[in-house]
């Protein structure tokens, strides 16, 4: 009878009875696999399940010619005896072989902390935006986005109890194809949910910001006992979370710079600095109105560029906001905060950026109902 050392596989460690050690085929190695107290006490002895008693130990084989019987030498400790291979007592510990999960795989680990730690911000009506670098940030999108992540998650946890024989295949599995998995799923979400069905969702402006707008169109333009709009200005800023501020620098941006043409700017945002989402800065040139009904004009016309910047991000950088971004400003201030349209209209008439037609009229419209809109370059809707 030919009887052949065991097949590669991890096997009681025949000197520590809390691991396992892997036998090559031929030879015991130095991988050890530790083993739960449970799994160490149901484990068969290893005087009956090992290879060998002690590492390492050598046997010799004799090849005769075909068809001959084929000799094993065994040194002469009784592992290899006829009566532990008759009894078949080698068969079953070595016909079962211990499974690693994926879960164990350290690239593994490291793929799934960091699917974690992507999870978008969602944002907060009229909080700044946590996602920038041109990436679409409206609460509506940041909000689906998030869930799809965790979607991800969830099946990234399951996939984790797939078995593998040994831990480098578990390892390498992880690296080649999880990893690139994880990448294919995900990396669209930076690049308004390219290859999910969120880059074809258009989410509309957050239903509290919406709250606001209409609270702001409703509020009155009174002047306070001073006789100035400033009280009324300051109470719509408030609203948004916002302060009215003259220091030209303060809000992070640097002071203002005179327009090439002379016209005076009578205030403006910094909204893509900390120290200027809550400000709202009125230059000497619109101080000089806050006896005037048009200084809170002024204020809601700046509460419509923080509102979408809320809806775009940095899209407000296309090239649709370059060309008529003002004038599609003044339009979402008459349209959806209550301002003077007329009086709109004359002030923008010193600078055609600020004017107002039925484009940008349908351009604010559909960025209030539609994220997608800020993403339209400079293709306006249809007058």
């Amino acid at each position: 009878m030919t009887h052949l050392p065991p097949a590669a596989g991890w096997y009681p460690d025949p000197e520590h009875s809390n691991q396992q050690r892997y036998w090559d085929g031929a030879n015991w190695t130095e991988h050890v696999h530790a083993l739960s107290p449970q799994q160490a006490a149901s484990s068969p002895p290893a005087q009956a399940a090992s290879p060998a008693t002690t590492r390492p130990r050598r046997g010799w084989i004799v090849w005769v010619a075909a068809g001959a019987v084929v000799l094993l030498g065994i040194i002469a400790t009784g592992v290899w005896g006829v009566t532990q291979f008759a009894s078949g007592s080698f068969g079953g510990a070595f016909g079962a072989s211990s499974k690693v999960k994926l879960s164990e795989a350290d690239f593994y680990q490291r793929e799934l902390k960091n699917l974690r730690a992507s999870l978008p911000e969602v944002n907060v009506a009229l909080e700044q935006p946590s996602m920038s670098g041109g990436v679409r940030v409206s609460p509506g999108y940041t909000a689906a986005a998030r869930t799809y992540v965790e979607d991800v998650i969830a099946d990234v946890e399951q996939e984790g109890q797939t078995e593998f024989d040994t831990l480098d295949d578990a390892e390498s599995y992880a690296y080649s194809t999880l990893g690139a998995d994880i990448s294919e799923r995900t990396s669209g979400l930076l690049y308004g949910g390219i290859g999910t069905d969120l880059a074809t969702t258009g989410f509309p402006q957050d239903p509290a910001v919406v709250a606001l707008e209409q609270q702001i169109a409703a509020q009155p333009v009174t002047a306070g006992a001073d006789g100035s709009y400033r009280e009324a200005a300051e109470s719509l800023a408030a609203l948004v979370g916002s302060t009215i501020t003259t220091d030209q620098a303060a809000a992070g941006c640097g002071a203002d710079v005179p327009d090439p043409n002379g016209i005076e700017t009578l205030a403006f945002v910094c909204l893509g600095t900390e120290e200027g989402w809550g400000l709202i800065t009125y230059t000497p040139a619109g101080m000089q109105r806050v006896n005037e009904p048009s200084f809170v004009n002024t204020m809601r016309h700046e509460i419509a560029h923080k509102l979408i910047y809320v809806q775009c991000g940095e899209q407000v950088g296309q090239t649709w906001a370059e060309e008529y971004g003002e004038g599609v400003t003044n339009s979402y201030a008459a349209i959806y905060l209550g301002a003077d349209r007329e009086e709109l209209a004359n002030s923008g008439r010193a600078d055609p950026a600020y004017i107002m037609n039925e484009t940008t009229d349908a351009k604010a419209r559909a960025i209030h109902e539609s994220d997608l809109a800020c993403f339209d370059g400079d293709t306006l809707p249809d007058q």
